[in-house]
């Protein structure tokens, strides 16, 4: 019974540790947009602004990246496109959501942007076809200003 209320209070502790700790948003911005953030990019904002039980809102980042090392795997990935953005994006931000009025993000002429649809109805994720065909939006979209070296990723669920 001794081990039994031993494990069950570890169990309390390991989770109430992890769920204190805190995360660099680097690593999941990494994974997600396929590019090195740990090494080139010191993150000057990350704010979340999420209601609800399902997390609809948006998580917003801006990183500095200091070197040539991101904007390398920006280009050597081919699903980062160069800007101008695609016509549905354009709308999104510019028309609809009244990006950047809304959001932080300055207007970028020069650089590279990226888009990942996270919608369960989406049949290719990395094109924005559909994106004015669905109720929802749920994507990550990243734009590289090549400009000021900076990295802005907004991640959108609704």
């Amino acid at each position: 019974k001794k081990k039994i209320i031993a494990l069950f209070g570890f169990v309390i502790l390991a989770v109430c540790l992890s769920a204190c700790s805190v995360k660099d948003p680097r690593r999941g911005l990494s994974k997600q947009l396929g590019i090195d953030l740990m090494n080139d990019g010191t993150a000057l904002l990350h704010e979340t602004d999420t209601i609800g039980w399902f997390g609809d809102g948006y998580i917003l980042s801006e990183l500095e990246c200091s070197d040539e090392s991101v904007l390398n795997d920006i280009m050597n990935d081919e699903h980062w496109k160069r800007l101008p953005l695609s016509e549905n994006m354009h709308r999104f931000f510019y028309e609809d959501y009244h990006f950047p009025n809304d959001l932080p993000i300055p207007v970028i002429k020069e650089g590279y942007y990226f888009f990942y649809d996270r919608h369960d109805q989406a049949k290719d994720p990395y094109d924005d076809a559909e994106l004015y065909d669905r109720a929802s939006f749920n994507f990550t979209f990243a734009i590289y200003d090549t400009k000021e070296n900076k990295l802005y990723v907004c991640k959108f669920n609704t």
